[in-house]
């Protein structure tokens, strides 16, 4: 690929974000200034995955470190390819130069002058970004330096320069730059700012005098010289040339506004992101670029969501409204509802959800619904915003979906506010009653439908009481004007590899139907449609996922398994055809007792109630499981069976995985004793989670690791979400028949009277 067609395509998607209303833009610049890790990491995953080598830039490569804000007296950070998990071996196509597994020849030297040897020995050269894949001259100042001082080289003529390199290199260098390394040596010990040959030592000044000081020396101009101030002085600035300021606006970290091809950094990209992601965010940011530049526009790896280029491009493509039935998504989440509703055909409107990292996943996503129809606060304010007035005057809306926060409801959670507090009550707990602030919203849009989730506890009765929660509901939607009705189901029986006993409400406005109890008992059979008797297992839901050890993987790992995928994975599109897996990341369960349990103690199926009463292990658990008459907890400690449905999949999972330890593969299931390995006894990692909840693997999860599982465990399965979509469409397609076919039988019989 050249140069030429690389910038083009960047360009082109520049051009593409450049199109963003203002609001967009700058809802988008946040979420990336909120996720800047995982986006850098992202970055350099996807590059990880090409076959071509890695960016040079490594942090080892100087031993300064004078960046602002840091913790300690010349702290470093590490390399960013080195924290990307590779499960299957080496990062992609590194040549291991140097000592960090990015490739940087010049990683673990630790002198700043290697750096910029290396540039000026290189050449002029066209803007920053193909700096970073020189690695051709930063081999061989490695070879030049590693049995010689800078004060020895200095001393040589540049045919005796030249000579050593050619006879220790695999490439000839030009006697010109021979020469002019030796000239810039030459500056740089006469100069003001160095004692002797080197460059270690430098005086405190400003970033333009330093930069002004490195364009004096041969092939170095103004964007190598900010490029130089990052990775070789430990700068913490962004450096740039025209691609990457096209790539920058492409990505949404900068203004259209500022595509000026003469500004040489960017204060504002330095101001808004912390010192330690500025380089590897660059370097991120340049590997696309270089690997992917011409074909930009056309990603097809889960890298693509962080783009504005690519939210317009999916925002600007037609939509058939005639075949489009609109929902409203109220307690949001990370969008599993709204997830199955799309598969399916619908489109979303509006997103709410009060949990920014949730919202956060939900537009990264969701690129098709801007930014300004996904709104992160609680219920009450959503009604009251200009978006939701919008949509609700636009009479537009024929479902709203959601499930009001459960957790004052569930079983997990009562225990555990019990448990903090005897004196809790459900009762008095604000979030019982969210379902009547998802009923005034339901008023205001006025749906053909409602669709709502919700726990077990919503149908059992209130502590001592006969009252209960599910009744309110249907008696106030009736109300409203709705007929509902409510289905238990097991999720397992309904083709979702795990038990996850939940209620679904369907209701149907009653305005709109005659008979409005056959719509909802219509769309509850549809739904039994889906019913099975072999209900998926957690062999099926894990199928094609690396399996990693205890400590291992990462927001974004890179590896992919050879085995084949299940068919269950397959029929639903879960698995993905990258090699990058975001949120593929295991606990280290640092406790010895905990290890010791989970490789030797523990089989699969047992529980801290079998360890207690059938092991010899019972001292490792240090908590009363109680009696056979009156169990406490017995659960806490559980290891699952690979050819069982999996147990629920909780938000509780955020502070423990201890009861939803899987046991290793190549131990129980395809039995290999050269791969067996008791360190992947371990707690469920995020991604395996979302894989047993349906979601597919590139449905990326932001924010912090325990955020992911709560994330996941709070969300409503995309596959029923699915099943509950396709009921509803049914119903919606057939009474919308029978209203036309009703409206031509009056017409016909108006004629006939005419007549």
């Amino acid at each position: 690929m050249s140069r030429g067609m690389a910038h083009t395509g960047i360009a082109e998607a520049a051009a593409t974000a450049a199109d963003a209303p203002a609001s967009e833009y700058a809802a988008h610049r946040k979420l990336l200034m909120r996720h800047s890790e995982a986006l850098a990491k992202a970055l350099l995953a996807d590059g990880a995955t090409t076959h071509r080598q890695l960016p040079v830039g490594c942090p080892t490569a100087t031993d300064i470190a004078l960046a602002k804000k840091r913790t300690t007296d010349n702290e470093k950070y590490d390399c960013a390819l080195a924290t990307i998990d590779a499960t299957s071996g080496q990062l992609a196509h590194s040549d291991q130069d140097g000592s960090c597994c990015c490739g940087d020849p010049l990683s673990g030297h630790g002198n700043p002058l290697n750096s910029v040897a290396a540039t000026v020995l290189a050449g002029p050269c066209d803007g920053c970004l193909p700096r970073y894949f020189q690695h051709d001259y930063r081999r061989r100042i490695a070879t030049l330096t590693a049995d010689r001082t800078w004060e020895e080289i200095a001393e040589w003529t540049p045919t005796e320069l030249k000579q050593y390199l050619d006879e220790r290199t695999d490439h000839r260098v030009a006697i010109e730059r021979a020469q002019q390394l030796l000239d810039a040596l030459d500056i740089l010990s006469e100069h003001r700012y160095v004692d002797g040959v080197s460059l270690t030592d430098l005086p405190t000044t400003s970033y333009d005098h330093l930069v002004a000081f490195l364009t004096e020396l041969p092939n170095i101009d103004k964007h190598d010289a900010w490029w130089l101030l990052l990775t070789a002085f430990d700068k913490p600035v962004w450096p740039t040339d025209p691609a990457l300021t096209d790539g920058a606006v492409a990505l949404g970290l900068l203004a259209p506004s500022a595509r000026d091809p003469e500004q040489a950094h960017r204060p504002r990209i330095e101001d808004d992101i912390t010192d330690r992601l500025l380089l590897p965010l660059h370097r991120g940011l340049a590997t696309i670029l270089q690997m992917r530049g011409s074909d930009i526009s056309e990603l097809t790896t889960e890298v693509r969501k962080f783009f504005l280029s690519y939210r317009m491009q999916k925002q600007a493509r037609p939509i058939e409204a005639a075949n489009k039935s609109v929902i409203v998504d109220l307690f949001a989440g990370a969008g599993g509802l709204s997830l199955g509703f799309e598969t399916t055909g619908f489109q979303v409107a509006l997103a709410v959800d009060h949990n920014e990292a949730a919202t956060d996943t939900y537009r990264l996503n969701h690129p098709e619904i801007p930014h300004e129809r996904v709104l992160t606060t609680d219920i009450e304010e959503a009604v009251s915003s200009d978006a939701f007035s919008k949509i609700a005057a636009s009479g537009d809306v024929d479902v709203v979906v959601g499930g009001p926060p459960c957790q004052a409801l569930s079983i997990a959670g009562y225990r555990s506010r019990r448990a903090d507090d005897d004196s809790y009550s459900v009762i008095d707990d604000h979030r019982t009653t969210l379902y009547e602030q998802y009923i005034a919203a339901i008023q205001r849009l006025d749906p053909e439908f409602i669709v709502m989730e919700n726990v077990m506890g919503i149908v059992n009765r209130l502590e001592e009481t006969d009252h209960r929660i599910i009744e309110d509901v249907i008696a106030e939607l009736d109300d409203a004007g709705y007929h509902a009705d409510y289905r238990e189901l097991d999720c397992s029986e309904y083709g979702i590899p795990q038990k996850r006993d939940r209620v679904i409400v369907i209701g149907r406005r009653k305005a709109d139907s005659a008979v409005p109890e056959a719509d909802v008992a219509g769309a509850f059979d549809r739904l039994d449609d889906y019913q099975t008797d072999d209900p998926p297992n957690l062999r099926d839901a894990l199928s094609g996922l690396v399996q990693i050890r205890r400590g291992r993987g990462g927001q974004v790992t890179v590896g992919r398994t050879s085995g084949r995928r299940s068919d269950f994975v397959t029929d639903h599109k879960l698995g993905s055809d990258t090699s990058i897996v975001f949120n593929h990341q295991a606990r280290r369960h640092p406790k010895p007792k905990d290890r010791e349990l989970f490789e030797t103690a523990m089989s699969p199926g047992d529980t801290s109630w079998d360890i207690v009463h059938s092991t010899e292990y019972g001292h490792l658990i240090d908590y009363d499981v109680g009696t056979e008459d009156e169990p406490r907890f017995g659960d806490k400690y559980r290891m699952l069976r690979w050819d069982d449905p999996a147990p629920t999949v909780v938000a509780h999972l955020a502070k423990d995985s201890n009861n939803f330890i899987i046991p290793d593969y190549y131990d129980h299931v395809s039995v290999n004793s050269e791969k067996a390995d008791s360190r992947r006894n371990r707690g469920v990692t995020p991604r395996e989670a979302a894989r047993i909840q349906t979601f597919p693997d590139d449905y990326v999860f932001l924010g912090a690791f325990t955020s992911w599982f709560r994330q996941i465990g709070n969300a409503v399965p995309p596959l029923l979400g699915h099943h509950v979509a396709t009921a509803v469409a049914d119903t919606l397609a057939t009474s919308t028949s029978d209203s036309v076919e009703a409206v031509g039988s009056s017409v016909q019989a108006a004629v006939s009277d005419d007549d």
